[in-house]
């Protein structure tokens, strides 16, 4: 396994909808949903948050909670 697995590269990632950033809990309204196949317009970017970053692959997992009223 590579050592640089354990390092700390200051990376964040913002998650978008329509190009505008997502505030960590922020509730969005997708509007009426129906059978048909909607885009939700997400999208998400990785940026530097540190001094710190080398170039490689980053991955990360960002959780998405859909409620239905």
């Amino acid at each position: 396994m590579s050592p640089l697995r354990y390092q700390k590269w200051e990376v964040g990632v913002s998650l978008m909808r329509n190009g505008k950033i997502l505030a960590t809990g922020e509730n969005v309204s997708l509007g009426t949903v129906n059978k048909s196949k909607v885009s939700l317009g997400l999208s998400a970017t990785y940026g530097q948050t540190g001094n710190k970053v080398a170039a490689g692959t980053v991955q990360s997992v960002i959780g998405v909670t859909f409620i239905y009223e």
